[in-house]
């Protein structure tokens, strides 16, 4: 229920989670000094809608997260969205050096079989295998009370992941690239 609540209905009029509440305390706190969030599942809706609460200030919040870095696992928040949020938060327009504007983006991983980061979140898949015997139905109730499922499986990848990741560790992918000359890819 609290995630329904943070997807569809919180916001500034209607009051925050808890959670939100917090991470917009931090976010103002430390923003500026050095700061990484990371999201997984609903704590992506609590960081993308900090982030919606701070834009809502306007210009009194540009550049308060010049030293943030996001990285969302398997959210329930777009990660685009939640990265066109950050950019003025960043002061991102006014940073010419291409690899700096490429670590200031969010980052996230998204398992091709993970309902609630690819169809809840509206996330592009950035891997991931479906085992044999299974399917992205199966998968998706496993969710529910699995062990091991795609959408627990994010980050350096605990014992008895590896075989959802290829027999990898899932990696983090930008949501977007800068080229050299600063336009978006």
């Amino acid at each position: 229920m609290v995630a329904g609540y943070e997807k569809f209905i919180e916001n500034q009029y209607t009051g925050f989670a808890n959670a939100t509440q917090e991470t917009i305390n931090v976010m103002q706190q430390y923003g500026s000094l050095g700061l990484q969030i990371d999201g997984h599942s609903r704590g992506g809706l609590t960081t993308g809608n900090a982030l919606e609460y701070l834009n809502s200030l306007g210009d009194s919040a540009t550049g308060a997260l010049t030293n943030t870095t996001i990285n969302l696992y398997g959210s329930a928040y777009n990660a685009l969205q939640a990265d066109n949020l950050l950019a003025p938060l960043q002061n991102r327009d006014t940073v010419t050096d291409v690899n700096l504007l490429n670590s200031m983006v969010i980052h996230q991983q998204t398992h091709q079989a993970d309902f609630v980061g690819y169809l809840v979140g509206g996330n592009p898949p950035t891997g991931g295998t479906i085992p044999p015997e299974s399917s992205f139905m199966q998968e998706t109730l496993r969710i529910l009370g699995g062990a091991n499922t795609v959408h627990s499986c994010y980050g350096s990848g605990k014992d008895g992941c590896s075989d959802l990741w290829n027999g990898t560790l899932p990696t983090l992918t930008p949501v977007k690239n800068y080229n050299i000359n600063g336009s978006k890819k």
